[in-house]
Order: structure tokens, then C-alpha cells, then sequence
């Protein structure tokens, strides 16, 4: 699962403020700027990024994010904190077959927040991932790096934590190694930098153990229409 500028935080201080609002008109329509650190059971410098498939036949990922900008409506949604684990096999390129996907919602979120969250979280592309668990609430917490090559981490509830540390680059070593237009990214994501993760993660029957795995680290917008209120 996989974004940046060559600059990755000074991305998220100038372009996220540009974020294109969702109309207050359309109830229905939503927009947000995401950082967000996965982690999955391939080796570092996952081969999916390449449109490869998993190194070891599957692909089992969990990750976390935090909103910096977004809307639905009239909802505001930043500082609102979501997470995410799925399976996938299959060659990314021609088409990923998901087995999976279970969504969390931040427990600390308000009433509106929550149903807004689950609200885009039901709408394509987002519910395109396989069999659906689900979206439990949770409390959920994103540490970001404050330097380009520093740490970020997640802790979803009982479920577990991950931690990834970006690779460092060889021409500046104070910088990652980011892939630009990588295959296999999050709607909206046009770069990904690639970590090495630790931790592990337990939900819904499956077990992800990190050690010296594949991280990656997101920061992209994207926009949408939810799926209508019950």
C-alpha cells in the first residue's frame, strides 16, 4: 500500500492548505489531505510499488492516517484519524485480487466526524477492496516524523502498532528514497516513500508480524462522493 513530494514535509505545510474543499452545497461530496504509514509482509522496497506482485504470493498490510484538511459537506474532518488492514494477491499491475479490507475509526472523533468517516469509507473506491469487515471505532494514534527520514508509527486500540523508518537515500542521506508514480497507490497518491517496519497488528483472524518488513509512508488528497446517509 503506498506518496510525496521530493520535499515530503514541506508538502504537507504548502500543498495541503490548497486542498479543494468540498462544496458546503453537496452533502454528499468529500475531500480530504492524508498522511498516512503502512507497514505489509513483503521485504522492504516492496515489489508492489513496481506493479509486481507480493513477494510471498499475498500481501497482508495495515496502516493508519491522519486528516490534515478535509470536509464532507459541511463536516469538517481534520485532525480525524482513520486506519486500515486488507489482503491482496495477485500481480498489481494487471489487477489485484483482494481477499479483505476492515476500516477504524478514531473513538475520539465526534458524532459527525464518525458517521462521515463511515460514510466515505462505504463509497467506491474505498469499499472496493474485497470482502468488507466492517468499521469499528477505536482509539487510534499517528506519530509523523518531524524530519524527512524519521519515524512514523500507529497504535490502533488492542489491535496492535507499527512503526516505520524511511530508508534513507544515497545521494542525500538526510532525505528518503521516494518512487514517484508508483502502481498500487491510495486514490489521489502520486508518489510513496518506502520504510522498513516494525510490529505487529491482529484483527478479523489474521496476524501481521513485522520485523524488518516493508513500510511505506502516504501523503496525498483525494475527493469523492460518499455513499448516501441510512
Amino acid at each position: 500500500m503506498r506518496s510525496l513530494s521530493s520535499i515530503p514535509f514541506l508538502a504537507a505545510a504548502v500543498a495541503i492548505p490548497m486542498l479543494a474543499a468540498a462544496s458546503s452545497q453537496d452533502p454528499d461530496a468529500y475531500s480530504m489531505s492524508v498522511r498516512m504509514v503502512t507497514g505489509d509482509n513483503c521485504p522492504p522496497v516492496c515489489p508492489c510499488v513496481f506493479g509486481e506482485g507480493p513477494t510471498y504470493g499475498h500481501c497482508l498490510f495495515a496502516g493508519a492516517a491522519i486528516i490534515d484538511e478535509g470536509k464532507l459537506g459541511s463536516v469538517s474532518l481534520k485532525g480525524v484519524k482513520w486506519g486500515i488492514i486488507g489482503e491482496f494477491s495477485g500481480e498489481v499491475r494487471s489487477g489485484p485480487k483482494f481477499g479483505f479490507h476492515g476500516y477504524y475509526v478514531d473513538s475520539a472523533a465526534s458524532p459527525e466526524q464518525k458517521d462521515a468517516m463511515k460514510r466515505i469509507l462505504n463509497s467506491s473506491p474505498w469499499s472496493d477492496f474485497g470482502e468488507s469487515k466492517g468499521i469499528a471505532e477505536a482509539p487510534i494514534d499517528v506519530q509523523i516524523g518531524k524530519t524527512p527520514v524519521e519515524k512514523w508509527s500507529f497504535k490502533i486500540g488492542d489491535k496492535g502498532s507499527v512503526s516505520s523508518e524511511p530508508l534513507r537515500g544515497g545521494v542525500d542521506p538526510n532525505q528518503p528514497i521516494v518512487i514517484k508514480n508508483p502502481q498500487g497507490t491510495f486514490p489521489g497518491q502520486t508518489e510513496v516513500i518506502l520504510g522498513r517496519a516494525q510490529g505487529e497488528f491482529k484483527d478479523h483472524g489474521k496476524t501481521l508480524t513485522l520485523k524488518d518488513n516493508s513500510g511505506e509512508h502516504h501523503v496525498f488528497t483525494t475527493s469523492g462522493k460518499a455513499a448516501p446517509k441510512n
